[in-house]
């Protein structure tokens, strides 16, 4: 019957250097997870919104990609809407036309979309 050494090691153990590279390599993947890139997602960049004419119907929730993040600054046709927060988002009420919309985060990165609104 063989002895064991005091010293053996369990084969999943890691000893201290082995633990240190464990963690500087999780804290070099945290600093590739940037924040995301400021995106609107909708309305869709080219999007075409078919008018109603319905009194609440003509309404779109601005979205974007941090939307649950930052408040955010918009503007329509380079006129202020106003501004949406993660627990209060901005709800643009649709005319017809031809529209540039913008989003400004306090950081100051900034989107912009197209789109389009048509009557029937």
């Amino acid at each position: 019957m063989s002895k064991r050494s005091a010293t053996t090691t369990h084969p999943f153990a890691l000893n201290r250097a082995d633990a240190q590279r464990s963690e500087q390599t999780v804290f070099a993947a945290e600093a590739f997870n940037e924040t995301p890139a400021l995106k609107i997602l909708n309305p869709a960049q080219r999007a075409e919104f078919l008018l109603t004419g319905e009194p609440n119907g003509d309404r779109l929730r601005l979205e974007t990609s941090l939307d649950r993040r930052t408040p955010l600054h918009w503007y329509l046709n380079d006129a202020y809407l106003g501004q949406s927060a993660p627990d209060r988002p901005l709800q643009l009420r649709l005319t017809a036309g031809h529209h540039t919309l913008a989003c400004v985060a306090a950081d100051g990165a900034t989107a912009r979309v197209e789109f389009q609104a048509v009557e029937p």
